[in-house]
């Protein structure tokens, strides 16, 4: 077996000018999706406030109680 450094430094074929790629072919761009809907925006947002800064909210909030263990 060969160094792994090879498979970094071999050319990749151009993903435009392939000739695997027709009209219609979604090789290496996904599909449009329609616009979800802003319910289900504000919902995606909200969890992703909550499981990022709840914990460190908590924390910050308790930070006295931690302190107060030796």
């Amino acid at each position: 077996m060969g160094s792994g450094r090879s498979f970094f430094l071999q050319k990749w074929p151009d993903p435009v000018a392939s000739p695997q790629n027709g009209p219609g072919s979604n090789l290496f761009l996904p599909r449009k999706r329609a616009a979800a809907p802003p319910q289900e925006t504000v919902v995606g947002f909200a969890a992703m406030f909550l499981s990022c800064l709840g914990p460190a909210a908590w924390v910050l909030g308790h930070l006295e109680d931690y302190k107060k263990r030796e």
